[in-house]
């Protein structure tokens, strides 16, 4: 049975919040917008010292997307 997450989704968003987790639709409307500071903390939380060290010398997109990795495995261990 439904239980209204979709609602919430929508409620949330209008208001200016992001959203992630379980029963969430992921848009680019939901997904939270993380500057490279945020970013550098989300690394710290979830990668090595070796991955880390790695993506000091990657460019803009691979720091990216390794981020939004990163970002993801520390959500879904949540």
């Amino acid at each position: 049975m439904k239980s209204g997450t979709h609602i919430l989704q929508e409620l949330m968003t209008a208001l200016g919040y992001g959203m992630t987790g379980s029963g969430v639709r992921l848009t680019p409307e939901t997904l939270p917008v993380f500057n490279r500071e945020i970013r550098w903390q989300i690394l710290r939380l979830s990668c090595d010292d070796e991955t880390i060290a790695r993506l000091e010398m990657a460019t803009g997109e691979q720091f990216r997307k390794a981020t939004d990795r990163a970002w993801e495995a520390l959500v879904t261990s949540w």
